[in-house]
């Protein structure tokens, strides 16, 4: 998706499921090397095992990004009290590793919040 937010390309089963949550994770102090990572159903993700990463991507010489590009994958177990992190939980820190909004850089030794 570019900064505008429309699809450059996609796949024909996957466009609103990857859409509608990721676009909320651009950020305007993107570097070259950052990618936000998250899984977090209450901060853009859908629930805990599809794991949402967005990347941007940068043009030769330019400091805001061109586009960005998202995936989002599910996992079949993230850590959670039932196999598989599918189960009848009340809680949602039962369900497994919930990963909120984070950036990670190449320039950076850690990761940093990517929201606030």
């Amino acid at each position: 998706m570019d900064r505008s937010s429309p699809w450059a390309t996609t796949c024909p089963s996957i466009w609103l499921h990857a859409h509608v949550r990721a676009r909320r994770h651009r950020r305007h102090d993107s570097r070259p090397g950052d990618i936000a990572i998250l899984n977090d159903p209450y901060a853009g993700g859908t629930h805990l095992p599809d794991i949402t990463m967005v990347l941007p991507v940068f043009a030769p010489g330019q400091t805001a990004p061109l586009l960005y590009v998202a995936t989002r994958a599910h996992h079949a177990d993230v850590g959670g009290f039932y196999p598989g992190s599918m189960g009848l939980c009340r809680e949602i820190y039962q369900e497994g590793l919930r990963i909120p909004p984070v950036r990670s850089s190449k320039q950076a030794s850690s990761t940093v919040p990517c929201c606030s």
